[in-house]
């Protein structure tokens, strides 16, 4: 096999460890390879797999929010002692379809998390301050916005696991006043074809790391 100059593709052996040239195989396969500097992540083919699996995948907002900050801090009852072993994922997104975003936002920290996942809250943003909308408990990253609504609301598609569990996806369909918890959702079919925005989309070692933004 060669590369696309004619060069010839081969292994090679370092300290007993045999390595590939995965660009060069992989170009020469017809797939497409991307590298993300921020993960040290190596993705063959990753557009084409999202675009089959009919996800358009947000990772979330890296910049800080004073606001919003504000915001989960009054909604939780937290103090500053609190807040500074808490951190704090989010994104903006549209899910009544009225043209103004909500803030969906993912806490992790002794006081926000446990074995069954983490606290979410959603947030309607006006101007610079945020209307507290509901809480969720024991959530797991990428929080999947479906293209089906229910009562105007698109529908919330999550994994649930943990606690003794077996995992699987859950559908979150809107009653017209609030979600429910991912605990109470109706448990969705293996095979259900899934289309929306997969928003909190978090490698695991980020997430592991807990590489989130700081409460204080």
């Amino acid at each position: 096999m060669v590369d696309e100059s004619g060069a010839a593709i081969e292994p090679f052996n370092v300290d007993g460890t045999t390595y590939f040239p995965v660009r060069a195989i992989s170009e020469a396969l017809g797939k497409t390879v991307e590298w993300d500097s921020e993960t040290n992540t190596v993705y063959i083919d990753k557009s084409q797999a999202q675009k089959n699996n009919g996800l358009h995948v947000l990772k979330p907002e890296m910049v800080k929010n004073a606001d919003l900050e504000k915001a989960i801090m009054a909604t939780l009852k937290m103090d500053d002692k609190d807040a500074k072993e808490t951190q704090y994922y989010y994104n903006h997104i549209d899910l009544n379809g009225d043209g103004n975003e909500e803030v969906f936002v993912q806490l992790t920290g002794p006081y926000t998390s446990g074995s069954g996942g983490d606290t979410g809250l959603l947030f309607q943003q006006e101007d610079h301050t945020f209307k507290f909308l509901q809480k969720f408990t024991l959530i797991r990253n990428p929080i999947i916005v479906s293209t089906e609504q229910t009562n105007g609301w698109n529908n919330l598609i999550l994994q649930v696991s943990g606690g003794g569990v077996a995992s699987h996806y859950v559908q979150l369909k809107h009653d017209g006043t609030q979600y429910p918890n991912p605990s109470d959702a109706v448990e969705m079919d293996a095979n259900a074809k899934i289309e929306g925005t997969s928003i909190i989309n978090l490698d695991h070692i980020a997430y592991e790391n807990r590489e989130g933004l700081h409460l204080k």
